[in-house]
């Protein structure tokens, strides 16, 4: 981080980062788990700041092991993270071929290829070795010579020698993307990691924005307590220190002739310009790391506070519409911009009122959970049950009324979102008359009457919800 390791963070953060340090230096021996949302700077703190004194680190990057397309690609990514090397890929496939061929003659496999995941726990074996070769390192099992020597164990050298051992970090570790072909790294990761705990072997700290990550773990290393962070947002005054600390890194002079003086004059008079509109641009940029980050490039840049923010919020609008709203994917874009609508109008919208709401009614948790998964919202949770859904940083707020306000593009996505309505509720309709087709031969017989008159309800309901989005887009039309 520019002007020092310590720079650059707020005063929550730096208490953090002594925190992080302490409980290596401390041996805790169990998993250290940093978890936040998306952009809270979850890597900067750790990898810049909390370790950046230290040479012996393994750090793997989840998401180039997860997101590889072919099982070659795979294990060429897999051993690029951890350093593993020589590995041809190639002859993955050409195993393959010849195991093939070999069944086809002999109905038998020749052994010679093995799936992604056997190889890739083989590279982790290989790894361990490494490790513990490392935390070793200066050790002697017999301290002193003749009458003073004195027996060490190994266990006992790794406790009293925290610094030995290599930190391994493990990043954008998810209990969440189960569905992904190579989702077996993250079990294979934590019992990996988990083995080198128990082994004594290596500080191991978990990068996650789930929840879960901790009961997930708990299934490779039972019976512990793990140590856990959470990364926020920071508050108002805390994201204008840091902004202005980031400014003035730049105004630093180096000597003390007139021209460099009359030059940090001029660099603290365009600050105090600058410092005026903070509090106006800062409200709806928010707390969060990287859109901080983001806002502080754009005026040292040379643009004005205020400029900055219309900028980032247009960018974040259009990155929005792109994702969520531009394909067809069905309900999800109504869901995603009812949603919209509601955090453009309230801070916060409630699980339960949302459950009633017709686009949510039918499956409210699992429409919501897609949407926190592709980053749009964020969902606290009440003892596991959803709570309040918030954007999922706080600029989306100011997105999402960019959004709302801009007529021209609000009358298209309002448009899109009324067509879904009517798709939806003519749906209903259609299988509510479907069952009331088989119940007709019993009209009228008493124990029948009941439930197709709560179908006639319900088919009713539905054409006046029909009726209504009709004529809402008759009225944008015009």
């Amino acid at each position: 981080a520019k002007g020092g390791p310590r720079r650059g963070l707020w005063s929550e953060r730096l208490d953090i980062v002594k925190e992080l340090k302490l409980w290596i230096e401390e041996n805790v021996n169990t998993f250290i788990i940093v978890r936040g949302p998306r952009g809270t700077g979850k890597h900067e703190l750790v990898m810049q700041h909390a370790l950046h004194d230290r040479d012996n680190i393994l750090y793997i990057d989840c998401d180039k092991l997860v997101k590889s397309r072919t099982d070659s690609q795979f294990i060429s990514n897999a051993a690029h993270e951890v350093g593993y090397f020589p590995v041809f890929p190639w002859l993955n496939s050409f195993s393959n071929v010849i195991d093939l061929g070999v069944q086809g003659l002999t109905g038998q496999k020749s052994g010679f290829a093995e799936s992604k995941d056997v190889q890739f726990r083989n590279i982790l074996s290989s790894v361990l070795i490494a490790v513990r070769n490392i935390s070793l390192s200066g050790y002697k099992a017999i301290i002193g010579s003749g009458e003073n020597a004195t027996p060490v164990k190994e266990e006992d050298f790794l406790q009293q020698h925290p610094e030995k051992k290599p930190v391994i970090v493990i990043d954008r570790f998810s209990t969440t993307n189960k569905s992904e072909s190579n989702a077996f790294v993250y079990k294979e990761l934590a019992d990996w990691t988990a083995m080198l705990i128990s082994m004594n072997l290596a500080h191991v700290i978990f990068l996650t924005e789930d929840v879960g990550t901790s009961q997930f773990l708990s299934e490779s290393l039972p019976d512990q307590v793990f140590k856990t962070i959470g990364l926020s947002d920071a508050s108002h005054e805390s994201a204008k220190s840091y902004v202005l600390g980031q400014l003035q890194d730049d105004n630093v002079a180096d000597t003390s002739d007139d021209e460099n003086l009359q030059e940090k004059k001029l660099d603290a008079v365009k600050l105090h310009s600058i410092s005026k509109d903070l509090d106006k641009a800062l409200g709806p940029i928010g707390g969060r790391m990287l859109d901080l980050q983001a806002f502080v490039r754009r005026v040292k840049s040379g643009e004005a506070p205020l400029e900055a923010l219309d900028r980032m919020v247009s960018q974040t609008a259009e990155q929005i519409t792109q994702i969520f709203l531009s394909k067809d994917q069905g309900m999800k874009n109504a869901q995603a911009w009812e949603l919209m609508k509601l955090l453009a109008e309230n801070e916060e919208v409630s699980f339960k009122k949302l459950i009633y709401n017709p686009l949510f009614k039918s499956a409210p948790e699992s429409g919501l959970i897609e949407l926190e998964r592709n980053g749009l919202i964020g969902i606290s949770r009440d003892r596991g049950i959803m709570d309040k859904i918030v954007p999922a940083k706080p600029i989306y707020r100011a997105a999402f009324q960019n959004l709302v306000k801009d007529q021209s593009v609000s009358k298209v996505l309002e448009t899109a979102y009324l067509l879904k309505i009517i798709s939806a509720e003519t749906q209903k309709i259609q299988k509510f008359e479907e069952e009331v087709q088989k119940l007709s031969y019993f009209a009228n017989e008493r124990a029948f009457r009941g439930r197709l008159s709560y179908l006639a309800d319900k088919i009713d309901l539905s054409n006046e919800n029909i009726i209504k989005a009709e004529a809402a887009i008759k009225a944008f039309s015009k």
